[in-house]
């Protein structure tokens, strides 16, 4: 799944949920869905942080 490119973790993943890409809520199931807006959220900070630190 690929990451919006966009400042903010949040506001990345809220535009993946309003495009349709995401669930609006965590199903919280065991392992997580694909879907899941809190691993893409997760996704998105680790990728920020790891942009921010070769910049």
């Amino acid at each position: 799944m690929a990451m919006a490119l966009e400042d903010d973790p949040k506001s990345a993943v809220r535009s993946m949920i309003k495009a349709g890409q995401l669930k609006k809520k965590c199903c919280k199931s065991k392992p997580r869905c694909a879907k899941c807006p809190v691993l893409a959220l997760q996704n998105a900070k680790t990728m920020q942080s790891k942009v921010s630190k070769a910049a």
